[in-house]
């Protein structure tokens, strides 16, 4: 599947497939299924001159049900196709509604909640809850293409959908996260830790001074504003806002930081999602 601009895409709409997803091998052929149908891998996207893709997902079901799901990328040379296992988890679906025809069934459930059981650097997954929408960004590196294979859990069908970024590519109010995406891809991540530490009504220590830093990301998971501080105390309405429910901001190569970090928000007691890269 080769697609030459940004814009959101049906990767494949309810599959009912439900084996336990499998280890992939490395093939002769590109491994592909067809649009809409219950058949695993998904159709091939190719990543051409895009450097990330976004999944976000949905199945038909009840609030609560999941679906577990890995995403694939090939690289191809010699006449073979060498897989490589960027992301796989689980999807929780919401009570929140597709709403219109288009993507997918008006029915459809759109997931809120993504838990990785693995990513590797150059992954990065918001799962705000709360019945929002949650999406998962990849930047496949030198993989020529990328599947998404799901297994339809508790959930009765799933369905995957996708959108090509590039470095112009908008995404709302998600602070640094598609400005430069060839600079995340230029930082050698070695390795990377996630915390969810909370944040108060008062300066909150949301990531420590770390040397070796390449990288950082802050998801806001709250239902209300967070204000980022860099090197000094969090002040409300002041520094860098991380919007209820789904803000985020990135420190890749581009903006390094690597000196303490601070949050505040109003009420106190909300988790900030953080993930550091070494």
């Amino acid at each position: 599947m080769s697609v030459n601009r940004t814009g959101i895409h049906t990767l494949y709409a309810a599959s009912t497939y439900t084996t336990a997803l499998a280890v992939p091998s490395v093939t002769a052929s590109l491994p592909t299924g067809a649009n809409g149908t219950a058949a695993i891998p998904s159709p091939a996207i190719e990543m051409a001159q895009f450097p990330a893709v976004r999944f976000s997902f949905g199945g038909t079901a009840t609030d609560n049900n999941t679906v577990n799901y890995q995403i694939i990328g090939w690289t191809t040379g010699n006449n073979v196709y060498v897989p490589k296992v960027l992301a796989a988890g689980v999807l929780t679906l919401s009570a929140t509604t597709m709403a219109v025809a288009g993507l997918d069934t008006a029915a459809t459930l759109l997931v809120d909640t993504i838990t990785e059981t693995m990513g590797l650097g150059g992954v990065v997954a918001r799962s705000p809850g709360n019945d929002r929408m949650a999406d998962i960004t990849v930047w496949p590196g030198n993989c020529q293409y990328v599947t998404v294979e799901c297994d339809c859990g508790t959930s009765a069908t799933a369905s995957c959908y996708f959108e090509m970024l590039d470095e112009a590519a908008s995404a709302g109010n998600v602070g640094l996260l598609n400005s430069s995406p060839v600079e995340w891809r230029g930082n050698l991540i070695v390795s990377q830790a996630s915390t969810g530490p909370t944040i108060g009504t008062t300066t909150s220590l949301a990531l420590g001074a770390n040397a070796n830093r390449v990288y950082a990301s802050f998801v806001n998971d709250a239902d209300e504003d967070i204000y980022l501080a860099f090197g000094t105390n969090a002040v409300m309405n002041t520094g860098i806002m991380l919007e209820a429910g789904r803000g985020s901001y990135e420190i890749t190569k581009a903006n390094l930081f690597k000196g303490q970090v601070n949050a505040i928000c109003t009420s106190g007691g909300k988790i900030l999602c953080v993930t550091e890269g070494v």
